[in-house]
Order: C-alpha cells, then sequence, then structure tokens
C-alpha cells in the first residue's frame, strides 16, 4: 500500500505543478483577487502533499512472532516447535503477561494509526476543496469584450506598455505607435479583419490552457477522493479490530 501511496504522491506532485504552471500563464485573464486565492490555496496543497522520500506514516508492520512458522499439510503429525533465544541457543518462554501486553500494544498502534489517519482525511477533504474552487474560477472566454481584447494587446506587446506609447492596451494605441516596413504592411495589419483574428487566436490559446488546466485540476480532485477512499477502507479496517480487541 505504500508503494502506491507513493506512485499516487509522484502523480499527484506533477498535476500541480502543471496547474500551478497553466495559471501563471492565464493570470492576466483572471481577477487579481481571485488569482492571489487560487495561488495561495494551490500553495496550500503543494505544502500538504508528502515528499517523495518521506517514510511511511505508521509502521504497519505486524508485532514479531516468536514462534517458527511451520507449513501444515494434509494429514502431517504437527510438532510445536519450541522458541530459543539466538544469542543463548537457550528455550525462551514467554512471561505471563506478554500476550495480554501485545494485545495492548497492538490496541495502542491500531488506535494511534486511527488518530493520525483522520488528520490525514481532513487535510485531503480540504484540498478538495481547493480543487472545487479553482475549477469553478476556471471558465472558458466565450464573447471578446473589452477586458478580453486589452488582455490580447496586453499578450501581443509582452507586457511592454512602450509598444503601445504608455497608454491604454488598445488596437489603435498598437496601430499608432508600430514603425511599419511598407504600406501594404501597414493596410494589412490595421484592417477590421486582422484585429478580429488578432483577438480569435488569442481566445483559442487562453481556451486550451483552461482546458488543460481544468483537466489537471479535475484529475488532481480524483486522486485526492481515491486516496479518500483508501483511508476511509483503512479506517473500517482498524475500527473493526479495535472492537474485537485485536
Amino acid at each position: 500500500m505504500w508503494i502506491k501511496k507513493q506512485e499516487n504522491n509522484f502523480h499527484n506532485m506533477d498535476n500541480l505543478k502543471s496547474i500551478m504552471q497553466s495559471l501563471d500563464e492565464i493570470s492576466s485573464m483572471i481577477p487579481e483577487g481571485t488569482y492571489l486565492e487560487m495561488a495561495d490555496n494551490l500553495k496550500r496543497v503543494h505544502e500538504n502533499l508528502p515528499k517523495n522520500d518521506d517514510p511511511p506514516i505508521i509502521d504497519r508492520r505486524s508485532i514479531p512472532v516468536n514462534v517458527p512458522f511451520q507449513v501444515v499439510q494434509p494429514g502431517m503429525a504437527v510438532y510445536r516447535l519450541p522458541n530459543y533465544d539466538e544469542s543463548t541457543d537457550e528455550e525462551y518462554e514467554p512471561s505471563a503477561g506478554s500476550g495480554i501486553e501485545r494485545l495492548l500494544s497492538g490496541l495502542e498502534i491500531n488506535s494511534r494509526e486511527y488518530r493520525q489517519n483522520e488528520s490525514i482525511i481532513k487535510r485531503l477533504m480540504d484540498d478538495i476543496k481547493i480543487a472545487d474552487r479553482s475549477l469553478r474560477a476556471l471558465k472558458p472566454i466565450g464573447n471578446i469584450t473589452k477586458k478580453i481584447r486589452e488582455d490580447a494587446i496586453r499578450e501581443y506587446c509582452d507586457g511592454d506598455r512602450e509598444c503601445v506609447g504608455g497608454g491604454d492596451w488598445t488596437f489603435d494605441n498598437l496601430n499608432a505607435n508600430t514603425a511599419w516596413g511598407s504600406e501594404d504592411e501597414r493596410k494589412e495589419c490595421t484592417s477590421k479583419r486582422y484585429e478580429r483574428t488578432l483577438y480569435n487566436n488569442y481566445r483559442m490559446r487562453q481556451n486550451n490552457r483552461i482546458s488543460r488546466l481544468t483537466h489537471d485540476a479535475r484529475e488532481l480532485k480524483r486522486d485526492l477522493e481515491d486516496d479518500v477512499m483508501e483511508y476511509r477502507d483503512r479506517q473500517s479496517y482498524l475500527s473493526y479490530n479495535m472492537m474485537n480487541g485485536q
């Protein structure tokens, strides 16, 4: 189970990195407050993900058994094998209370793991809520609004205000501050058809990024939900053992 958890952690980390990268790419399209909230939420998810080299949260190895294992076949006589202290080569007899001590130790281990798992499940549920908020905030571009036109010009200029003469991010300011190589180039690049193409290409690129970001967020959420299910299954098992004194 630990190996599977490590594989899930690697997968979740890759998804999270992809979401962070895509969020930066579409930052100009998202209101500043929403962007900062999403970035802060993703940072919290990143901090809660276990590191690749983390050890298992709980040592789930069974309590050592002193009696050597003996395969029993049908019809075979069964002999009880004595316990030996390898350091002295003498037979070892457990104390009368050792069975109770092992029982209490097992109950304590199960109880401690149960409490830790409850804390992990709570953090995973918080991360799922973050993924849900991110998905609600990620909406594809529909109509070419004034803001979309400004964002398209800003991207075209790589954020350099000199490209629009220090003014607003408008197509007219862009044309007024462009040195044309020829009159034909000027006519082509200042036409309404060219302007529409510039905006539509921007919308297509941004929607592709939003689609990729949405896919990664959904995949991360699905992985988190799978982790919650596994931990809850483990909790049911631990609860049964504790109720039955195991």
